[in-house]
């Protein structure tokens, strides 16, 4: 629609300020800051420049032995982890696309993992993988698959292993669900010209299947590809980047370099091809990440007993393998500190051994309310303020010409595949510059930043599929800009503006790298700073405390995502993957 009168102008620009100026500030300055400081000298501690040397920042980063392996782990871990997410993935939601009942059961269950904060699932796997876990004792005294406990955690390619089997267990409901979206809507009747043809049901999947969720496939694979190069809180969490800087990817090299040796060197504006959260991931974004789903299914036709038999086993298995780590880390909350060492270590605690003790100890502690509230209130605040900002914005991209809509929104998608802890340091210059260190409000700003690029691309999609006809029925009766968009777009967009929002919320509720950066003060961190506060030295390692936290925090985002699920996937569907 073309911008005639000044007072549609007027607040069309209105609508844009807010998401604009937050984007621009948050995001675009520290880009191009971030481009700035690349081609000088540094010195980290005072922040000012001391010379111009062009390309030699970029020249020492290549000469790096450290860097070049840490490149190699990213790329090693995205290889692997993308196409392992994606096929059991897709293959799951196949499973659950063809069986009559419990389709929304088995969905949660296999998204219980997407929800749950990267800190925890790294925790998780790091007590699991343990040389005296669980895990060990399986493989050595039950299995007799090995003659001695496996280092996991020692070595370059153990640590490695773990963080890329965390990675394809974490992202695998995030798959199942886009693609059980795609499957939901390609039309019935292609397969059954395709079975009056002759075709088989593997015919059918390669030749019908395959090519209508293409453009699904390719929005999945960029997404994960852009998870994948931003892996960072696994990596610090499970193994620190040790033995010797073996297991460090890019980000936690350049988060290393620039917080701990005291030299600011930027080392991913060559890899600005490559992601940012998401939350997607899952987020980190790890992620970050992610999220979509649908709810309109084809009426299938009745399968045989035998098949939906073997359907309903594949995905009883995998969904007790989603939920497993999750079962052993209440049953380890469970458990009294003196039996969190024993051996052979138990799955499940004697009935008369189970404790609420670390519940107890947890709930007793005040800051720990304090922690809860810190969360809830920095994610309600994002969750809010992205909505209007995202929803605004996505309404103006997606209804008005106006000159330079259409690089407005390749620069605001465009900034996906930025890194975020890439920014890290600009971002901190940032907050220290408005005096937003070590402030708990200080988080919201960058969290809603964060989450816009995503939001917008979603919100505009799902807003494009609604007819312009309701648009100019408002106009026609004398209504303005304003009046449709509240009155008429978010109404009814608000399940897309519902399902973004979700995303936002696990996104702040669950960050931790940035928080960690700029809060220093106890009283104002969130959860997942406080969860791996309990982490020390691993056979110092309160494990009860931190199980028993993390059950805690876990419980409000899981009530959320059962109760909204049905939101959170229908508005995806219509949105982003088709838009």
């Amino acid at each position: 629609m073309e911008l005639k009168s000044k007072r549609d102008r007027l607040q069309v620009g209105l609508l844009l300020l807010p998401g604009l100026l937050v984007f621009a500030l948050f995001t675009i300055y520290p880009i191009v800051k971030l481009l700035y400081m690349s081609f000088l000298q540094w010195d980290l501690g005072s922040m000012q420049h001391q010379k111009f040397i062009g390309l030699q920042n970029y020249i020492d980063v290549l000469s790096d032995k450290t860097f070049r392996i840490a490149f190699a782990n990213t790329l090693i871990y995205t290889l692997v982890t993308v196409p392992g997410q994606m096929i059991l993935g897709l293959l799951a939601a196949v499973l659950i696309n063809a069986i009559p009942r419990f389709r929304v059961t088995f969905r949660v269950i296999y998204y219980i993992p997407v929800i749950t904060s990267w800190v925890i699932v790294s925790l998780i796997f790091r007590y699991i993988f343990n040389t005296e876990g669980m895990l060990n004792y399986v493989l050595t005294n039950v299995l007799h698959l090995t003659a001695s406990n496996i280092r996991w955690l020692d070595g370059r390619w153990g640590g490695l292993t773990v963080a890329m089997m965390l990675g394809i267990w974490k992202g695998v409901g995030w798959n199942l669900v886009v693609f059980l979206a795609a499957l939901q809507s390609v039309p019935q009747e292609l397969y059954e010209s395709a079975g009056i043809d002759g075709c088989g049901g593997f015919q059918k999947f390669f030749y019908v299947t395959l090519p209508s969720i293409k453009p699904t496939i390719l929005f999945a694979l960029v997404m994960l590809t852009i998870g994948g190069f931003n892996v960072f809180t696994s990596i610090k969490m499970i193994t620190g980047g040790k033995p010797m800087h073996q297991t460090e990817t890019v980000l936690t090299w350049m988060y290393y370099k620039a917080f701990n040796t005291g030299r600011a060197v930027v080392r991913r504006c060559r890899d600005a091809h490559f992601p940012r959260h998401s939350a997607i991931q899952g987020h980190e974004a790890e992620g970050r990440g992610q999220f979509v789903g649908g709810t309109a299914m084809h009426t299938l036709k009745k399968r045989e007993l035998p098949s939906n038999i073997l359907r309903y086993v594949l995905l009883l298995l995998g969904g007790a393998v989603s939920v497993m780590p999750m079962i052993y880390m209440i049953s380890t909350s469970l458990k009294p500190n003196g039996a969190l060492y024993e051996f052979p270590p138990k799955f499940f605690p004697a009935l008369d051994t189970v404790t609420l003790e670390n519940y107890v100890y947890i709930f007793s502690q005040e800051k720990f309310y304090v922690n809860f509230l810190n969360s809830a209130i920095v994610a309600i605040l994002t969750v809010v303020i992205a909505a209007f900002v995202s929803s605004a914005l996505a309404f103006c991209l997606a209804r008005f010409r106006f000159p330079g809509r259409r690089a407005l929104f390749a620069l605001v998608i465009g900034t996906m595949i930025i890194p975020g802890t890439t920014l890290i340091i600009t971002q901190y210059q940032l907050a220290s510059f408005f005096k937003l260190t070590n402030k708990l409000l200080g988080l919201v700003p960058f969290y809603v930043a964060w989450v816009i690029p995503f939001s917008t691309f979603m919100i505009k999609g799902y807003i494009e599929s609604i007819p312009r006809e309701f648009d100019e029925a408002v106009y026609m009766d004398g209504g303005s800009v304003f009046t449709v968009f509240f009155k008429v777009i978010c109404p009814l967009a608000s399940p897309a503006i519902a399902s973004v929002s979700i995303f936002n919320f696990l996104t702040a509720w669950e960050e931790f790298t940035w928080a960690m950066t700029v809060i220093n003060d106890n009283a104002k961190r969130t959860l997942p700073i406080a969860i791996s506060g309990f982490f020390g030295q691993h056979q110092f390692t309160q494990w009860g405390y931190v199980f028993a936290m993390s059950v805690a925090s876990l419980l409000p985002v899981l009530i959320i995502f059962i109760c909204c699920q049905k939101y959170f996937v229908s508005g995806l569907q219509t949105g982003g993957i088709k838009g």
